[in-house]
């Protein structure tokens, strides 16, 4: 069996902890899970996974409200998602992602673990002609996507729920790329950030992070891959993995 590219979109961890050997020690992550049939049973099982959802619909939209900040209070957004996913599901119109996970210790990064939406195949594919006479050589490299605010149609930025205070009765929830990137001076080089306080600055780019798919989030959970979910998937962020194997 040769080697290939492979290029993956989705959010990862980039800082998963492992030993000499590239084995993954991460306190945050259930590595025996890795290693159990019952995870590579759920892993493909798309069925099983849209109907935990519909078999658990509330508690689903709470998950979302919990960990994805939203430019409103109601339940709309995470309605039409989850309602809409389902509605695919059971039409069987979609063409699903099936390197919705992606951890490839020993030919990739073992640092890198990768969650792909798994409504979204055009998130990831095989080599093409052109990647081997772009590719100069066999690196991994992941290209991180923070300067777009997330990956389309999920844009934004959204304050980390579980963030410290720092005078946010005057910010908001959620910015627009433009508004973010004009606040912490990605917009134009020549243009210095619109936050000049460093304090504020720095509060912005560390504790503000970029929309997540809300399928993504709900993958997670059912896999129950994180030992503390909701602040773990506050880490990951949007990014394209390369990686040959």
């Amino acid at each position: 069996m040769g080697i290939r590219i492979h290029k993956i979109m989705g959010y990862g961890l980039n800082n998963v902890v492992t030993d000499e050997k590239g084995n993954c020690i991460d306190p945050r992550i259930n590595t025996d899970f890795f290693q159990s049939e019952e995870y590579w049973g759920k892993i493909d099982d798309v069925d099983g996974f849209f109907t935990w959802i519909e078999e658990n619909k509330e508690e689903c939209k709470k998950v979302l409200r919990e960990v994805e900040p939203t430019r409103r209070n109601d339940n709309d957004a995470f309605d039409f998602n989850i309602n809409w996913a389902l509605g695919s599901w059971k039409k069987k119109e979609i063409k699903y992602n099936h390197h919705s996970v992606t951890y490839d210790s020993e030919y990739g990064l073992p640092e890198i673990l990768l969650f792909s939406d798994i409504e979204r195949a055009e998130w990831a594919r095989g080599d093409n002609t052109i990647d081997y006479y772009e590719s100069n050589d066999s690196e991994c490299h992941i290209k991180k996507l923070d300067h777009h605010c997330g990956i389309y149609p999920y844009v934004g930025i959204v304050h980390i729920p579980h963030a410290p205070n720092f005078g946010k009765e005057n910010y908001f929830d959620f910015y627009d790329p433009s508004e973010y990137n004009q606040m912490v001076g990605r917009w134009s080089k020549r243009m210095k950030p619109l936050l000049v306080d460093n304090a504020q600055l720095e509060y912005f780019k560390k504790w503000y992070r970029p929309v997540i798919s809300p399928m993504v989030l709900l993958y997670i959970k059912f896999l129950d891959i994180f030992k503390c979910y909701n602040e773990t998937v506050q880490e990951l962020r949007p990014m394209i993995y390369t990686y040959w194997a």
